[in-house]
């Protein structure tokens, strides 16, 4: 069993810059050793939140764009 990699958040902004200039989503994330659901994830969280949605939290902050969005709508 393979020990699980730690992401920092410049290593996914690569990962996700390189996909958007040359658009091999699954080559570009085979090539880092990523996941290509990870990319999506990690590309959602970085056009919602900004450099901020790619560093590391907890486990159990675990928020959806839709739940923001709510969230700011309520307040």
């Amino acid at each position: 069993m393979s020990e699980r990699k730690h992401w920092k958040a410049e290593e996914k902004l690569a990962l996700i810059s390189e996909i958007k200039d040359k658009g091999h989503v699954v080559e570009t994330c085979r090539k880092y050793g990523a996941d290509p659901t990870m990319f999506y994830r990690w590309k959602e969280s970085y056009e919602t939140f900004g450099m901020e949605g790619l560093r590391s939290r907890s486990s159990s902050f675990c928020i959806s764009k839709r739940a923001c969005l709510r969230m700011v709508s309520i307040s």
